[in-house]
């Protein structure tokens, strides 16, 4: 779900970050492999293998927070006056260009088919139910991108969606409060503000309305990508600094190791407790994007430490990661629709699960990944001005 914002520095050389592109393009298409062998009691061997490997879809909607503030952030780092281009209008006329009408075309059929559906299957699961969900308050609050504020809401029509609501908001306190606090008392203070204000909620009201179904730390690792930006582009001297000696590919691969451990050691995690292994998730790919901002950018890394890096970086910057990148957007907005369907003709055909799984992994994805490529072909790139890569 995480948007190509895009940046620039006018008059000046344009960074290049091929990578970002293909980070995107990785992450969606893990989302859609998550969605496809999720919930389902498998059987075969290789069926439970893919199984496990896709089993950690949530976190990669973190990934996708922090590269959205990075992405904002880094023509603001790259200003000589720390403010938003074109003022906070231009802001929003861009992102509501960029986000609403590939959001749209996706909800609309999909609220269409809800309602066919409705009429004529009753829902076999808990989570078929909460699809096919049609009422005033699902209706208004997806066309409002409020929908993830309430957990009835949230899983209606098309359950990714929920996230893209939660970014939304995210856009607005950006240029209203992250923007400002960065200015007042820099970096470390916008982090601690952002995870401040993000954990309230958590800590500070009861489980039933904490709001913990919409991640709002998700603030926090916003933040963290939008530190990642100033200390990647900003020509301060702390910046210069942290640029020059902080060991940032070192740091990654620690706060990844932290995360790694934490999610490996609990598999069955609620999700009210998902907010430690997403701030190690955000902490080390707000360091490993500076890291590789650094190797793309310079050639001035060691050998050896850039040798450690080559093959995510080879990874991210080849086409079939960069060209899945450009519509990963709409592949993860389409994705789940897609898979419903091949799972309701699973069923019609009487696959059991290892077989409807295998129908979602082999027909499914590839569908989605094709629909989601027209959607950007056919809706997408109408409103997409490019003027670089990051």
């Amino acid at each position: 779900m995480a948007l190509n914002p895009n940046f620039e520095r006018p008059g000046v050389g344009r960074p290049r970050l091929v990578y970002i592109d293909g980070v995107r393009g990785v992450a969606a298409l893990y989302v859609t492999l998550y969605h496809a062998v999720a919930d389902v009691h498998l059987q075969g061997a290789a069926i439970r293998l893919a199984g496990w490997l896709f089993q950690f879809g949530h976190y990669a909607v973190g990934v996708f927070i922090v590269l959205s503030g990075y992405c904002l952030m880094a023509p603001v780092a790259l200003s000589a006056d720390g403010k938003i281009a074109g003022g906070l209008r231009e802001y929003a006329r861009r992102r509501m260009r960029r986000i609403l009408p590939a959001y749209y075309a996706v909800l609309i059929p999909a609220v269409i088919a809800v309602a066919i559906v409705q009429r004529h299957h009753a829902a076999g699961t808990a989570e078929e139910a909460d699809v096919l969900r049609l009422s005033a308050g699902t209706l208004f609050s997806h066309l409002l991108l409020v929908h993830n504020l309430r957990p009835q809401w949230a899983t209606a029509f098309d359950p990714p969606m929920w996230s893209v609501a939660a970014e939304c908001q995210i856009y607005l306190l950006f240029p209203m409060l992250l923007l400002p606090v960065w200015r007042r008392v820099g970096s470390a203070g916008l982090i601690v503000c952002g995870f401040a204000l993000g954990m309230a909620p958590h800590f500070g009201l009861p489980a039933q309305s904490n709001l913990d179904w919409t991640c709002p730390w998700y603030l926090g690792l916003f933040a963290l990508g939008m530190a990642g930006a100033v200390v990647s582009f900003s020509s301060c001297q702390e910046s210069a600094w942290q640029r020059r000696h902080v060991p940032w590919g070192v740091l990654a691969l620690s706060f990844g190791l932290a995360f790694a451990i934490t999610v490996v050691s609990r598999p069955d995690m609620p999700l009210s407790a998902m907010w430690l292994p997403d701030t190690l998730l955000g902490s080390a790919i707000s360091a490993g994007i500076i890291h590789l901002t650094l190797l793309t950018i310079s050639n001035q890394n060691e050998p050896s430490v850039r040798s450690v890096w080559k093959v995510p970086l080879a990874l991210f910057e080849s086409k079939p990661s960069t060209r899945l990148g450009t519509c990963s957007y709409s592949l993860y907005l389409l994705h789940a629709p897609v898979l419903w369907a091949v799972t309701c003709v699973a069923s019609l055909w009487r696959l059991d699960d290892d077989g409807a799984t295998l129908a979602r992994l082999l027909v499914g994805v590839p569908a989605a990944v094709f629909a989601a490529y027209s959607c950007y072909s056919l809706v997408e790139l109408r409103f997409i001005v490019r003027r670089c890569q990051g």
